[in-house]
């Protein structure tokens, strides 16, 4: 299967490393424009390829697929419907995804990239990026605009819900059947930390193991 041409949204270092990622997957790949809505259209280029705006993508024919680069949830989702509502829509690697991890259920314009290990029982939401030497284990869901850093760990019967940043290194512990481990929606897991418990909503955690952010900021003034 051979993928059609797409455009990147984003023009910054991690939208060539999401490039270089695609494009180790999939030599096929063609990148047609990275989208920038402050750059674009003023003859700029990255690795030889044009940097345009929003809306010179909407204006071409047939107006090709987008991949989002950029690295918080909130833009994620926020770029996501921009495109939906513009008519357009995200990347589908899905089929190409299943010939490597035939077990997991992966949505629209999500990419996950090699080496990674999936478990089964997978389910993976819309717009997420997990990168390279990422571990996710058997029975785990992860909603939307997700994004997973590299060498992630996630073990087995976790919940992560819409929008949760999981930082480079860091570990996620098991849950049990019917009793998952739960990191709530957009929530933040700092890079390394070590997650043994349920996060609320919107919480940032850190360390080993992780706490709020905040309540390690108050115990530090105590201190």
């Amino acid at each position: 299967m051979v993928l059609p041409k797409l455009a990147i949204y984003g023009a910054s270092g991690q939208a060539r490393a999401l490039v270089s990622m695609i494009v180790d997957i999939y030599a096929e790949a063609e990148i047609v424009g990275f989208i920038d809505d402050m750059e674009g259209d003023r003859g700029q280029t990255v690795d030889d390829v044009p940097v345009i705006s929003f809306e010179t993508w909407r204006a071409m024919e047939p107006r090709p697929p987008i991949f989002i680069s950029l690295g918080r949830t909130s833009d994620r989702r926020r770029l996501a419907a921009r495109v939906e509502e513009a008519g357009g829509t995200l990347m589908d690697f899905r089929p190409l995804m299943a010939q490597r991890f035939p077990r997991v259920t992966l949505g629209l314009g999500s990419l996950i990239g090699i080496p990674s290990y999936v478990g089964p029982n997978t389910t993976i939401g819309r717009n997420i990026q997990v990168m390279p030497m990422c571990s996710v284990g058997h029975d785990v869901v992860i909603g939307d605009n997700c994004i997973l850093c590299p060498s992630a760990t996630i073990s087995g019967y976790v919940v992560l819900e819409d929008g949760v940043f999981v930082g480079a290194g860091s570990t996620i512990i098991n849950g049990r059947p019917g009793r998952p481990l739960v990191i709530g929606r957009d929530a933040t897991i700092a890079t390394g930390a070590v997650v043994t418990k349920s996060v609320p909503p919107g919480v940032a955690v850190m360390g080993n193991p992780a706490r709020p952010l905040r309540e390690l900021a108050r115990d530090r003034r105590k201190g």
